[in-house]
């Protein structure tokens, strides 16, 4: 009896001994499988915070690519496109919206900045992503190109003169090339004693020629004219960039100005002074409120950029002065709306002086007076463009276009004009000569957002990689 009961002891200990043996096992196992579920959180955690760092690359990059095009076709510039996607996309922001982990709410701070020492258009992006306590870093690079509109007008082979409603030659006027009138009125096209349209009139009804003694033209073509619907260009915006300071240079002074942007108030040169924007090969953008140029002063541009030059107020140019860009392409000026409708800004170039540039006027009616000369492209929205006192746009080398669909066009007196108009109505005085030469509007700027291809911009794929 006292061996069972021993051998029931010696049971009892080995059964507490199993189950103390199996209870350390398997709370060492728990804690182990604790350890490891802990370890797979934090590595989870570090693997997520890595796809929220490349999700926040993403989400930035789809935001640029969304905006480009819209800021390409509003700037149509490339100083200008840059200048406006750092102002929107150069900083940090915080890119949030992915789903929760673990209860916690990720989230990736992205950076983009300018590539240090890289040309135009070259830029970093930097995201962090964090999950808690856990962050992770990718870095990369991308590039935008900015690329000019391939836009223009569309002007027939060999027009000297299109006009909507009345073209006028009075004796001894010459057109070298087509006349074009989409107007019907009776004497619409009124030419007077031996003038002479060198080329084809293109006319919708015989009544409309008027002819004069010994008026000649070539050719008469009646009938259903195929005449675009001439449109203004759009006028671009005034740029950002504050006009506050006066610049006065006179007496034979000389001043270079280096850089991509500047705003001044008035800007008045005089007196044989000389004011010279050095671009580089960069485009250059300049808000001025007035120029005023006198007595043999000179504006002129160095490099190969584009400069655009923007003025709220008013445009003069007397007395021998000049304002030279290498190319009509290469300057082109802006005059912005004046505001009265009634009573328009007048924009004058008077005694000699020389222009060699784009002219865009919003509103303003222009005048060419006194041997004042022009080359290049003249576009307003104005009611009226003259030249008068022997005033003329004669460059044989490049063409000018005056290009002004709600305007009275005048070509007074002995003026000579090589290129094209586009105009409400032309006349032009005794002995004056229109002679038609190709007028290339694809690469200017006033016309480069027009009927055709719109600035637009191309964006790279960042190669990302972990820092």
């Amino acid at each position: 009896m006292r061996q069972y009961l021993n051998d029931k002891g010696y049971a009892l200990v080995l059964v507490l001994l199993f189950v103390t043996i199996i209870s350390l096992t398997m709370a060492g196992l728990s804690l182990k499988m604790t350890n490891d579920l802990k370890q797979t959180d934090k590595e989870q955690d570090s693997q997520g915070a890595y796809y929220v760092a490349e999700g926040g690359v993403a989400d930035v990059m789809q935001m640029i690519s969304d905006r480009i095009e819209d800021i390409a076709e509003s700037q149509k510039s490339a100083s200008g496109f840059y200048n406006q996607f750092e102002k929107e996309f150069i900083k940090t922001q915080k890119v949030d919206g992915f789903s929760k982990n673990n209860g916690e709410s990720p989230f990736a701070y992205v950076t983009i900045s300018k590539a240090v020492g890289s040309p135009q258009g070259q830029y970093q992006i930097e995201s962090i992503g964090e999950i808690g306590s856990r962050k992770r870093t990718v870095a990369g690079a991308f590039k935008i190109e900015f690329k000019e509109g391939s836009g223009g007008i569309t002007l027939p082979p060999g027009m000297g003169i299109y006009a909507k409603q009345k073209i006028d030659l009075n004796n001894n006027a010459v057109i070298n090339g087509d006349a074009i009138l989409s107007g019907n009125i009776s004497g619409g096209l009124s030419m007077g004693n031996n003038s002479e349209i060198n080329g084809t009139a293109y006319v919708q009804s015989d009544k409309v020629v008027d002819r004069g003694n010994k008026a000649k033209v070539q050719k008469v073509i009646v009938g259903n004219l195929s005449v675009p619907d001439y449109q203004l260009p759009v006028f671009p915006a005034k740029p950002n960039i504050p006009a506050t300071k006066n610049l006065t240079i006179s007496g034979n002074k000389t001043e270079l100005i280096n850089g991509d942007l500047a705003g001044y108030n008035n800007v008045k040169l005089e007196n044989n002074a000389v004011l010279t924007f050095n671009t580089g090969n960069q485009d250059t953008t300049i808000v001025m409120n007035d120029l005023d140029i006198s007595n043999s002063g000179v504006l002129k541009i160095n490099g190969t950029g584009k400069v655009s030059i923007y003025l709220t107020g008013g445009l003069s140019l007397n007395n021998n002065s000049v304002i030279e860009g290498k190319q009509t392409k290469n300057l082109t000026i802006y005059i912005g709306p004046s505001g009265r409708k009634n009573n328009p800004r007048e924009i004058k170039f008077g005694n000699n002086s020389i222009v060699t540039a784009s002219l865009y006027a919003s509103d303003a009616n222009i005048e060419f007076s006194n041997n004042a000369s022009i080359v290049g492209v003249v576009v307003t929205g104005g009611k009226s463009v003259r030249f008068s006192n022997n005033s003329t746009a004669d460059s044989q080398d490049q063409s000018t276009l005056i290009y002004a669909p709600k305007a009275v066009v005048e070509v007074n007196n002995n003026a000579v004009l090589y290129g094209s108009i586009v105009s409400l109505k032309t006349t032009l005085g005794n002995n004056a000569v229109i002679t038609a030469k190709k007028v290339n509007t694809e690469d200017n700027p006033i016309f480069s957002g027009g009927n055709n291809a719109p600035a637009h911009a191309e964006i790279s794929s960042p190669n990302i990689k972990e820092k």
